[in-house]
């Protein structure tokens, strides 16, 4: 993973934070301090520690990501059609988390991301969330194989959904996958023409979707307390 960097907007960069990092009391007062009165509000009203230390993850990898953009997030936050936000006509984002990881995609087209942490799956579950054909291909599976299979599945409708932001309005049971040297999508029955990015992470599932290619190479990782603090100074 690259650390702390900008490659520029023609590509998809992904941002990625453990929020176990802020197991630094003073490091988790400092960058919440920091962040817009909005998030800071939002990260309070938290009950549980863990939601709490997501929340400003997100707030910080967003915050993080505009800067890199000259862009700053008490900006207006525009709403798509669909209830999607973003910042302006050629800024999109998306955000994700799962067990202690937050991650932030920013596109200058629409983006979906989606993280899950790799845990144990029964068949019912992987019936819940796949059709027939999917269905099939995992069950024939060993164990551990099927389990990665099953969160490559899992997080690449999600993502596809994320970038449409059709919320609940869509199923995963209505989205078929077709595994491969790459992954592939039908929608109602129809070929989709979207592209998918994965990068490998140890017990966690990241895919990436988009209209177009362009996904930057490795994820970039804002792991160093020390540069978030001076970041964030």
């Amino acid at each position: 993973m690259n650390s702390f960097s900008f490659t520029g907007m023609d590509l998809i960069e992904t941002y990625i934070l453990d929020t176990k990092i802020f197991s630094d009391e003073r490091l988790y007062r400092l960058l919440l301090g920091k962040m817009p009165a909005y998030r800071q509000e939002k990260v309070r009203n938290f009950i549980f520690e863990k939601d709490r230390r997501l929340s400003l993850g997100a707030g910080v990898l967003l915050a993080y990501g505009l800067s890199c953009r000259g862009i700053f997030e008490h900006q207006e936050v525009l709403l798509g059609d669909k209830g999607k936000p973003y910042l302006s006509d050629s800024l999109f984002y998306n955000i994700s988390h799962s067990g202690s990881k937050v991650v932030c995609s920013f596109s200058d087209e629409e983006v979906g991301v989606d993280i899950e942490q790799i845990l144990p799956v029964d068949e019912n579950l992987i019936r819940q969330v796949s059709v027939s054909s999917e269905q099939a291909y995992l069950l024939q599976l060993e164990p551990e194989v099927q389990k990665q299979k099953f969160f490559d599945l899992w997080t690449a409708k999600e993502s596809y959904m994320k970038l449409l932001g059709t919320g609940l309005s869509l199923l995963p049971t209505q989205l078929e996958l077709s595994f491969g040297t790459e992954l592939r999508i039908r929608d109602a029955g129809k070929q989709v023409k979207v592209c998918f990015r994965q990068y490998p992470l140890e017990n966690y599932c990241l895919t990436v979707c988009s209209k177009k290619s362009d996904f930057a190479d490795s994820l970039i990782s804002l792991s160093n307390p020390d540069e978030l603090e001076a970041t964030f100074s």
